[in-house]
C-alpha cells in the first residue's frame, strides 16, 4: 500500500509534533552558529519521509534522490538578509504551542498595551545580550501565563518578573526559542504589515516611523505612547493605558496622526 506524504509549503502545514523536533535541530544550530542552509533543508526532507534505511545500495541512492529533491522544496524555510547572510524565516503568526504544560500563550488579537510593551523592552534587552538565557525565560513566561477562573490568562503585573522568569525556565530551551521566534514574526508584522481589524485593512508602519528612522528603538517609542496617552486621559491614567487593548492603543494612535496629516495638507 502507497503512503501519499504531503510536503509541507509553509510553517503552518508543519504539525506541533513535527516542529518540535525539527526546532530541537534549529536551537542546537543556533547555539553553535553552525547554520548550514542545504544541510538543514536535507534533515528536515529525511524527517518528513521517515529517515528511511535500506539494506540495498540502490533503494538507499533513490530514497537520497527523494529527499534531494524534496529539500530542494523547502527554499522557503530561509531568507537573504542585506549583509548577504542567509536568515532563518519563521514568519508566521499562527502558535502551534498554545499551550505548554499549565501556561497559555497570548491571544495576539487580544493582548494589552502593557503586556506587549514590557514583552518588547525583554525581548529587544535579550536580542542586545546575545543570548541570556535569563531575560528569554522571563521573556517567554511573560508571555505565557496560567488560566485565571478557567476563562483567561492571569493579567499581566510587571511585579511578577521573577515569577515569570522561573515559569520560563520550567519549558524546554528549544520550545522558549520557538516562541521567540513566534513574537518576533508579530512583532516584525505589526510594524510593517496590514492587519484586518473588524472587516478594515490597517497599517501601524507610520506609528512607528519616526522611532525607526531616529533609531531610538521602538520601546522608547512604546514608552513615549504610554506617557502621551496618559497626559491626556484618553484610556485613563499611566496604568489604565497598560492595562487597554494593544490594537485599541493603536488605532487611537492611527486615527490622531491621519487627522493631523489631514490637516496639515489643507493647511
Amino acid at each position: 500500500m502507497k503512503r501519499i506524504i504531503e510536503f509541507p509549503e509553509n510553517w503552518e502545514e508543519f504539525t506541533p509534533k513535527q516542529l518540535n523536533y525539527i526546532f530541537k535541530k534549529i536551537y542546537a544550530n543556533v547555539i553553535t552558529q553552525k547554520w548550514d542552509e542545504d544541510s538543514f533543508r536535507l534533515f528536515v526532507a529525511d524527517y518528513l519521509l521517515g529517515k528511511q534505511r535500506f539494506v540495498r545500495n540502490r533503494k538507499q541512492e533513490a530514497y537520497s534522490i527523494l529527499v534531494r529533491e524534496l529539500a530542494d522544496t523547502l527554499t522557503w524555510m530561509f531568507r537573504s538578509a542585506e549583509d548577504g547572510t542567509i536568515d532563518f524565516n519563521y514568519d508566521t503568526l499562527h502558535n502551534h504551542f498554545p499551550k505548554i504544560g499549565k501556561l497559555f500563550a497570548p491571544d495576539l488579537s487580544q493582548i494589552r498595551f502593557g503586556e506587549y510593551r514590557n514583552a518588547v523592552a525583554i525581548y529587544q534587552a535579550y536580542n542586545e545580550s546575545q543570548g541570556d538565557e535569563k531575560l528569554l525565560s522571563t521573556f517567554v513566561g511573560l508571555l505565557y501565563r496560567r488560566l485565571s477562573k478557567d476563562v483567561e490568562r492571569e493579567p499581566f503585573n510587571p511585579n511578577r518578573m521573577k515569577l515569570y522568569e522561573h515559569n520560563g525556565q520550567s519549558m524546554k530551551s528549544h520550545i522558549r526559542y520557538y516562541v521567540y521566534l513566534w513574537f518576533s514574526a508579530f512583532n516584525s508584522q505589526l510594524l510593517t504589515e496590514t492587519f484586518t481589524i473588524d472587516g478594515s485593512d490597517v497599517c501601524f508602519s507610520t506609528i512607528f516611523q519616526k522611532e525607526t528612522e531616529e533609531g531610538s528603538g521602538q520601546n522608547i517609542g512604546l514608552n513615549s505612547i504610554l506617557f502621551t496617552l496618559a497626559d491626556v486621559g484618553t484610556f485613563g491614567n499611566a496604568d489604565d493605558t497598560d492595562r487597554a487593548p494593544l490594537f485599541k492603543v493603536l488605532l487611537k494612535l492611527l486615527h490622531d496622526k491621519n487627522t493631523i496629516d489631514n490637516l496639515k495638507s489643507h493647511s
